[in-house]
């Protein structure tokens, strides 16, 4: 920062101005002798006259960093698109030495007349002349925001009123234009009493800097017009700002000014109101220039839609969303809530009974309302059954659908590629060729919202069984196999034996009257088939009569009775021969007969014998074939075999 001595010294001494225009110029000097100046934030401002004008000089005595460049593009705007307010304007990059130091400096145009302030004091009882200048200002304001240009540093002191009545706007430092967007920072606030609380310096010049400025500027004109008491009251003389203070925006609604301006009349409500829609906004760039808004709040408002979104019948715990289309507003209310205006014109509520939502609009001086009754309505109910739930494929089976539906508007049976509109009550037969879902379709009694109910009739083909032995007669110990094949079938068990697969065999041998059974369970339940073996009775041998063979290899068995010897031979053909001996004494006497001739393989035998035994008392003979047929096991029943048939026994 520079000395302002330093930069007075400067000016004092000719040589050290090096804009050409102002170094042959006359200085205003105070009583003292020295140049007449006046002190600004960051600059100095000498009044000099060249050539019988008058000029502001200025020099900056704080350095600003990018002021050079920020200088250029202001001068470049101004020339290409002027306005009234600003004054001649002249940035010199090499204006003076200070210290050594060349430095730039503006000349503008000096501008006969008094500030913002003292004008408003001289003219405080005169309405007329005080209405005529917030238009003014309220013009100049619209001016300024057609080309995007912003002051920045828009008060009292940088507010001229010239002889002529119009207004002029000085100290260029913190303007704004077009072509500085996003290049340059917001550096000077200027006055507190001016600024919004959020506007600290810390963020990015734009053309919307002057907004709310303008607005306590054009309320503080507006109302000492309509109140002139108000300039003594707040001591705006000496107080070096206009009606409002920063310490009013900290509560503004508790604030003595609020008060006092909200008992005026006209459209000082809706001023009051913007008011407090700028001081809540956390970031100055959501502002809207306040005279587009008073021209919105003045007309009535104008309710052009409100309505619930999913209709007047929802269902308990429905959320019901109300939208409405509104015009000319300052807030809106839902049911005595104030609206935040940011949610998009949408209002969402939980609803559990019947119940009716206001929408109350205000605008300034006026208030519109409009009514929704919401109610609740029972949801559908529906019961829907089938009397079967399974159909066996292939076979002409049907089932019926049955449903019985309550509080509902219409309902629709879907199934089997068709749709049909239903009764409520009702019922169908049906039968699908393949499982098939059937779905019925209700509309509730909001006539909006649908319910479905699904119901599935499975359709399946029955298990098929097949289940046989290769014998269905046999003798003990005796090899059966038997056999099963199975289709469609969840799982299969032979009982006795446990799961198997759906196809199979199995070996088994039995010494009785046998029931195999098949357990099969399919979609249908469990089905089951028996298989029943039958074990032939072993023959009772009486009488044999039987050819003796030829001999060639001998087995003897012998068996030690008290009154019986037997033998028996058995020769390569498997022909046989018994002896027996001893003295018996038979009681009773049977003669078995056997007829070798009925056996084709024993047709050459040429003898018959007979024996004679005592069947009731005598069992020599069975321990004789059972020791035989043991000492015989490789061929055991074909010898069997051919015991029963060629039996020889001899007394």
């Amino acid at each position: 920062m520079l000395s302002i001595q330093n930069i007075v010294d400067s000016v004092k001494t000719p040589q050290l101005i090096k804009d050409p225009f102002i170094k042959g110029a006359s200085f205003d000097l105070m009583q003292s002798g020295e140049p007449m100046r006046y002190l600004g934030g960051f600059t100095v401002v000498f009044p000099v006259t060249v050539k019988g004008e008058k000029w502001a000089f200025r020099c900056w005595h704080a350095d600003l960093g990018n002021m050079r460049s920020r200088m250029e593009l202001l001068s470049t705007a101004l020339k290409k698109n002027p306005l009234p307010y600003f004054c001649d304007f002249v940035y010199v990059d090499e204006g003076i030495v200070v210290d050594g130091k060349i430095l730039p400096t503006t000349r503008m145009r000096w501008v006969e007349g008094v500030n913002l302030l003292e004008y408003i004091c001289r003219h405080a009882a005169e309405r007329q002349i005080l209405i005529t200048l917030a238009d003014k200002f309220l013009a100049m304001c619209r001016d300024l925001r057609k080309l995007e240009y912003a002051h920045g540093d828009l008060q009292h002191e940088n507010i001229i009123v010239g002889s002529d009545g119009e207004l002029r706007l000085i100290d260029y430092d913190s303007m704004f234009v077009p072509s500085m967007d996003g290049k340059y920072g917001d550096i000077i606030i200027g006055k507190k009493d001016y600024q919004h609380p959020q506007r600290t310096g810390t963020g990015l010049a734009f053309s919307g800097l002057d907004y709310f400025s303008e607005l306590i500027i054009y309320t503080s004109i507006l109302a000492i017009a309509h109140n002139p008491a108000l300039s003594s009251k707040y001591d705006i003389e000496k107080a070096e700002r206009l009606l409002f203070s920063k310490a009013d925006y900290e509560s503004i609604k508790e604030s003595a000014i609020y008060q006092d301006i909200a008992a005026l009349q006209g459209n000082f409500p809706l001023l009051l109101h913007i008011l407090e829609e700028y001081l809540k906004k956390n970031d100055i760039s959501q502002l809207e220039p306040f005279d587009v808004l008073l021209d919105r709040y003045a007309k009535v408002p104008n309710i052009k839609l409100f309505e619930s979104v999913n209709g007047k019948r929802v269902y308990k715990g429905d959320r019901v969303v109300l939208h409405w289309d509104v015009e000319n507003y300052t807030s809106i209310y839902i049911n005595e809530k104030l609206i935040d205006s940011g949610n998009q014109n949408i209002y969402k509520d939980t609803i559990e009974s019947d119940k009716i939502y206001c929408l109350k609009v205000i605008n300034g001086l006026h208030e519109e309302f409009s009514e929704i009754q919401i109610q609740v309505v029972e949801e559908p109910s529906i019961h829907f059954r089938t009397t079967k739930k399974k159909l066996r494929e292939g076979r002409d089976e049907y089932a019926t659908l049955e449903w019985d539906i309550e509080n509902a508007i219409s309902a629709m049976l879907i199934g089997e590629g068709q749709t049909k509109s239903i009764d409520l009550i009702g019922k169908e037969d049906v039968s699908p060729k393949k499982t098939t879902t059937f779905l019925l379709k209700v509309r509730g009694l909001d006539g909006k919202k649908y319910f479905e109910k699904k119901l599935t009739l499975k359709v399946f083909p029955e298990s098929q069984i097949e289940f046989k032995a290769d014998k269905l007669y046999s003798l003990p110990r005796v090899p059966i196999v038997i056999a099963w094949n199975v289709c469609h079938a969840s799982s299969v068990e032979l009982i006795g034996y446990g799961n198997v697969s759906d196809r199979g065999t199995k070996t088994v041998e039995i010494d009785k009257d046998t029931s195999f059974e098949l357990k099969v369970k399919d979609a249908f339940g469990v089905r089951t088939q028996k298989l029943d073996i039958k074990l032939l009775p072993l023959p009772v041998i009486k009488s044999i009569m039987v050819p003796i063979p030829q001999i060639s290899k001998n087995i003897i068995v012998q068996s030690n009775q008290t009154h019986l010897q037997a033998e028996v031979t058995i020769n390569d053909d498997l022909m046989v021969s018994t002896n027996v001996f001893g003295g018996l004494k038979l009681p009773v006497f049977e003669t078995l007969h056997t007829k070798m001739h009925e056996y084709p393989c024993f047709t050459e035998i040429p003898k018959y014998h007979r024996l004679h035994f005592n069947v009731g008392k005598n069992k020599w003979w069975k321990r004789i074939l059972n020791q035989f047929i043991d000492l015989n096991n490789e061929c055991k029943k074909l010898i069997f075999d051919r015991l029963w048939k060629t039996s020889k026994m001899k007394n």
